[in-house]
């Protein structure tokens, strides 16, 4: 037979197990904080700088600095220079798709006149 305990070990036990739990709930909460403060990274003004034609444009970024190849201002884009090129390839397709259509005129014509 199991051995009846009296209520001081009882009261022993329960105590010693609600402090276990007390310092597993305090280590996790110890782990968290510092797994926080390890991801967390601070929000920063930081300096945008292009490397070819140098300006710069200030924001915020966990990085202090950030240089770029190539940006708004000095790409071709967004200077108009390949808007005209693709205009010319435009232009270029409609001189295609109506030498097509004329052809295509030109045979029935001639399917016509047979």
């Amino acid at each position: 037979m199991a051995k009846i305990k009296n209520s001081e070990e009882i009261k022993k036990n329960k105590i010693n197990v609600s402090n276990k739990n007390n310092k597993k709930e305090e280590i996790k909460k110890q782990k968290e904080n510092l797994k926080n403060q390890d991801i967390e990274k601070k929000y920063i003004d930081c300096v945008v700088r292009c490397s070819s034609c140098g300006s710069e444009l200030h924001t915020k970024s966990i990085n202090s600095e950030i240089t770029t190849d190539i940006c708004s201002q000095c790409h071709p884009y967004y200077n108009g220079v390949i808007t005209s090129r693709v205009i010319g390839k435009a232009k270029i397709f409609m001189d295609k798709v109506q030498k097509k259509e004329e052809n295509l005129e030109k045979l029935k014509k001639q399917k016509n006149d047979k």
